[in-house]
């Protein structure tokens, strides 16, 4: 037992094909990969922390790249790396089947008790897997909490706003090109 109010967090990153677009000076999934870094700076000692990420690639559409676990120095280190291997952009995105997988790794390895997060990062719309009006009952009973970031106009962002506010989380828009503090506003408000 970790103690009270250490939420457990997943991160969800998109890494379908819409990723490899141009978000400025760099490719939206890289641009991803540094909010997703930024993200781990700001876990702290004791919280659970796991990464996951999405994209309908004809075998897997949802995979948890690191299992929840209490963040310590090695399970920062290991996020990082996992963060700097996700890719390469393909498919489409599979919104229901990362946020039943997320659901899943609650239960498998969440802290009894603690408060549920998933930061999701999408930049598109359902594709792929099964829609979240097929996983809602699954995520709505696991108590998590979805922050929801909506990464350029070609998400779907009507979805994000669904989920966020179904299951009592937050929901931000980050344009593209991404100004310099868009994404790191988001992650320390979600």
């Amino acid at each position: 037992f970790r103690g009270p109010r250490l939420p457990d967090q997943i991160l969800l990153l998109d890494r379908s094909s819409s990723t490899g677009q141009s978000a400025g000076t760099q490719s939206r999934l890289d641009t991803e990969r540094r909010a997703a870094s930024f993200w781990v700076s700001l876990l702290g000692t004791g919280i659970g922390g796991a990464i996951g990420s999405m994209a309908s690639d004809g075998d897997d559409d949802a995979a948890i790249e690191i299992p929840l676990d209490p963040v310590s120095d090695a399970q920062r280190t290991a996020l990082r790396v996992a963060i700097a291997a996700i890719g390469p952009p393909q498919g489409t995105t599979p919104l229901g089947d990362a946020l039943a997988l997320a659901a899943r790794e609650f239960a498998a390895n969440g802290a009894a008790e603690q408060e549920r997060h998933v930061v999701l990062l999408g930049g598109g719309g359902q594709g792929g897997g099964d829609a979240y009006a097929a996983v809602r009952t699954e995520l709505l009973d696991s108590g998590a909490r979805v922050h929801a970031i909506a990464l350029g106009e070609d998400a779907d962002q009507g979805l994000l706003q669904e989920i966020a506010f179904e299951t009592g989380g937050s929901y931000d828009f980050v344009p593209v090109p991404i100004p310099s503090q868009g994404f790191a506003n988001a992650l320390a408000d979600a």
